[in-house]
């Protein structure tokens, strides 16, 4: 600083007294011969515009003087953590992190990386980052991977460059996504007595696109063929939702093997997506065949044919035959689920579907005919294996 007197000519000698906003600076200094007082300034840590004075008596001189960042010698997480999406998309605030010197000053054009570390997403752009003027360097954009789970995704920030804190790590949660599907997990193909419900009760796995289970979603089930199931509207917990299911005959067309084919129909609602059980109805001996037949007593007159038949007439319709057991005795017949060496042979006619079971000649006044119905239950059975249960 130049001291001078009133006429403007240098004042040697003269004690300046120094001050500083920031840093350090020598206290006091003497002018000398010139009218020269030098004092040695030290800026503060903090970047930016920093002020010292000098003064003599009243006389006061203000000196400027801006502090710029160092070097990059720390990294560190800004914003952007420990978010939540859902799967296959974008989390919501983009990851940043700070570049700094050794003080805490942002660093610009310090170059920082951004990478997939876990989770099987994807980061925009997967080139260097230069930091700002504040030091931040933020990713374009952060996709989350397609499975779901608790901070299953993770995203790596560094330089490169070994600075303090590298590198930084932010997670995010990926949550299942609506759900778009339903599979059959366990209770297909099952049989039943009809009017029952199947040992297993029908149940249904629902997820999103991605395969990950949805809990909360609510699952309708619909029985044709006039069945019943225990719930028609299930909400899935951990993806699972399921229902008891009643199969009956109904309306349903005999199989060949003996049985009526019945479908159990689970659908996400909202969503359409949909998934079908197969079960089937069978009828049983107890409670439907033996009350039939304990009232059909058929006489033997004519033994040539072996007992009862169906009309000779549309042999050429029946093209499968079971031979069941059937008992003899005192001249009249009656079926029974287990054989015997002196039981004789019932040929049950199975495929015709549009007579009675016996033929008027030969249910004389000591029998019964059945009727149609009765002798579909009887040929049904019959195509089951004439189990005794």
């Amino acid at each position: 600083m130049l001291v001078e007197d009133a006429n403007g000519n240098p004042a040697p000698g003269v004690i300046v007294s120094w001050g500083a906003t920031g840093g350090s600076i020598t206290n006091s200094s003497q002018s000398d011969p010139s009218g020269i007082a030098v004092a040695t300034r030290v800026l503060g840590t903090i970047a930016g515009a920093q002020a010292a004075t000098a003064s003599v008596g009243g006389l006061v001189e203000t000196f400027t003087a801006t502090a710029v960042a160092g070097a990059a010698t720390q990294i560190a997480l800004q914003d952007g953590n420990d978010q939540s999406a859902t799967v296959n998309t974008t989390v919501l605030t983009v990851p940043t992190v700070r570049v700094t010197d050794q003080y805490g000053n942002a660093v610009s054009t310090a170059a920082v990386t951004f990478s997939v570390t876990a989770g099987g997403g994807s980061v925009s752009p997967t080139g260097a980052i230069g930091t700002d003027s504040s030091g931040d360097a933020s990713v374009t954009s952060w996709t989350l991977g397609t499975a779901a789970g608790t901070n299953n995704n993770t995203l790596s920030a560094t330089t490169g460059t070994g600075l303090t804190g590298e590198p930084v790590v932010f997670t995010a949660t990926a949550t299942t996504g609506a759900p778009t599907q339903i599979s059959v997990a366990s209770g297909n193909n099952q049989t039943a007595v009809t009017g029952s419900m199947v040992n297993n009760q029908p149940t249904v796995t629902v997820t999103d696109a991605f395969g990950n289970v949805v809990t909360g979603a609510t699952v309708n089930f619909s029985p044709d063929n006039g069945g019943a199931v225990g719930n028609t509207s299930v909400v899935t917990v951990g993806g699972s939702a399921s229902t008891s299911w009643t199969v009956i005959v109904g309306s349903a067309l005999l199989e060949n093997d003996g049985t009526f084919p019945n479908v159990l129909t689970a659908t996400v609602s909202g969503s359409g997506a949909f998934t079908t059980f197969e079960g089937t109805a069978r009828y049983s001996y107890p409670t439907h065949v033996d009350p039939i037949w304990s009232g059909c007593l058929g006489c033997h007159g004519d033994g040539g044919l072996g007992g009862l038949t169906l009309s000779g007439d549309d042999i050429q319709n029946w093209t499968v035959l079971r031979n069941v057991s059937a008992q003899s005795c005192a001249g009249f017949v009656r079926i029974s689920p287990v054989g015997g060496s002196s039981a004789e042979n019932l040929s049950l006619l199975l495929r015709n579907a549009g007579f009675g079971f016996t033929e008027p000649a030969l249910c004389n006044a000591h029998g019964v005919k059945m009727d149609t119905p009765d002798t579909d239950i009887v040929r049904a059975w019959v195509r089951n294996g004439a189990p005794s249960n």
